[in-house]
């Protein structure tokens, strides 16, 4: 066979366990199963479709009517069967034991840090859990911070665990979707895509997406969305790839972008002789061990930056179809609004209390500033009061060697002159430098532009709310 389809048809055989399929060196085989041979004589399953490979099990014995007796006792005047015993409550899992410890310490918790890390169970692991599959109180969302005793790397960290409150709809009831099977006038954004030609899907499932797309434009509308279609692609600011989204679904401020696409499946890729002619020629080149073809299933992506613990992926699988869960889809978008807008007001609050704690940390620095302008106005007067200290304890001494040479007449009296001018040159020089000779009064720091002023202002950090930046589309 070229292609894979018979690849795919012993695979979903073997799921329903008719068929039992191995490789080996390339080349596939497949063995009926018991069940599958029962399927073939008589066109249905069987009751059990592992009937044949399960062994004859033990059935219980029923004691309910044996009458018990109490050991030392005569078993003709046995006592009555007492009450069954009562079954042993069932082991928290590490995902509800943290909740629960968290409830029990009043909504916040602090740990030492890894305290909870064993194994693959890591502590942000824990939080997803919580939150994506519902084990918080209803309303609430479990949020995890690591906070640190000092402000140097080797201080203590913890873990600081808080239930606050999360975005709105969250337990909300579940509103059914209506799907048609025939659609006369899509809505105008389903419209558009389809002009475009931007929705990549294979011509057996693309009746059913635009169908699905339409369904949810139409719901989204009547429940306060404005849908509107989306004809570029958006890149990442962190990885830079590039998404292709279908639909854009705003309320307020907060914009939610959604995606249909096919989903792949995995089979063994069938070298070619094309293939194996061009390896012949070129040592280094590979062939693909595998292929990833179209499978059938549809699968829908919504995002908005939420955050990891909020699911964003619904598809067909064996035991729902995707128009099953498109009242969850519905509903998460709604959660996902407006857990955009609380973070947009979180950004907003951080960013005003952030400016609050600036202007706090530059009134200090001012204080600061103006400290460190007395200290050194102080050093300076000091420097000078030594200094004319010593200025005049030399004036006495070269007033002295005047004093000595005028008895004396040693020195001539011009040369005599030319020392007393000296002397009250000192003086006067000590006197200009003596900062007791004048009052000494408050110093008023100078104003300081502000590239000075954040040489005595300490580093005021940006919250986590603050570095929220919404997607453009």
């Amino acid at each position: 066979m070229g292609d894979h389809t018979h690849k795919l048809t012993a695979r979903a055989l073997e799921g329903r366990r008719l068929v039992k399929i191995s490789k080996g060196k390339g080349t596939w085989s497949a063995t009926v199963t018991t069940a599958g041979r029962y399927y073939l004589d008589h066109g249905s399953f069987p009751s059990r479709l592992d009937a044949a490979n399960s062994k004859p099990r033990r059935q219980p014995v029923d004691r309910s009517s044996a009458p018990r007796t109490r050991i030392g006792t005569n078993p003709r005047e046995a006592a009555p069967a007492s009450a069954p015993r009562a079954g042993k409550p069932r082991k928290l899992s590490p995902t509800e034991q943290l909740v629960a410890d968290v409830v029990a310490a009043g909504g916040s918790l602090r740990e030492p840090r890894d305290t909870r890390s064993k194994g693959w169970r890591g502590v942000d692991q824990l939080v997803r859990n919580a939150n994506r599959h519902g084990k918080t109180p209803p309303g609430k969302r479990l949020a995890h911070d690591v906070v640190r005793e000092g402000s140097h790397w080797s201080a203590p960290s913890f873990d600081l665990f808080t239930l606050e409150d999360g975005p709105a709809g969250m337990d909300a009831q579940l509103m059914p979707v209506l799907v048609p099977d025939e659609v006369k006038r899509y809505h105008p954004a389903v419209s558009a895509l389809r002009k475009a030609k931007l929705l990549e899907l294979g011509s057996t499932v693309l009746p059913r997406a635009v169908r699905i797309l339409h369904a949810i434009a139409t719901e989204a509308e009547q429940r306060g969305f404005s849908v509107k279609e989306h004809l570029s692609k958006t890149t990442g600011r962190q990885t830079g790839a590039s998404k292709t989204w279908h639909l854009l679904l705003t309320s307020g401020h907060e914009t939610v972008p959604l995606r249909i696409e096919e989903e792949t499946d995995r089979v063994e890729h069938v070298p070619t002789p094309h293939e194996r002619k061009e390896q012949q020629r070129h040592s280094w080149m590979r062939i693909p061990t595998h292929d990833h073809v179209a499978s059938g299933r549809l699968r829908i992506e919504i995002g908005g930056q939420s955050q990891l613990d909020r699911k964003a992926n619904w598809a067909d699988r064996a035991s729902w179809s995707l128009e099953e869960k498109l009242p969850e889809l519905l509903r998460e978008i709604s959660v996902r609004a407006d857990e955009l807008r609380l973070r947009r007001e979180a950004k907003a609050r951080a960013e005003v209390e952030h400016q609050q704690a600036v202007e706090r940390e530059q009134e200090r620095a001012r204080a600061r500033a103006a400290e460190a302008h007395r200290r050194e106005v102080l050093e300076q007067q000091l420097t000078s009061w030594r200094a004319a200290k010593e200025l005049r304890t030399y004036a006495v001494a070269v007033a002295a060697g005047i004093a000595a040479a005028d008895a004396a007449d040693q020195e001539s009296s011009e040369a005599i002159g030319q020392a007393r001018q000296w002397l009250a040159w000192i003086n006067n020089r000590a006197d200009h430098l003596d900062p007791t000779k004048r009052l000494a009064v408050w110093l008023e720091p100078p104003e300081l532009p502000y590239y000075e002023l954040q040489k005595f202002m300490n580093r005021v950090p940006e919250t986590v709310e603050m570095r929220y930046q919404p997607e453009q589309y």
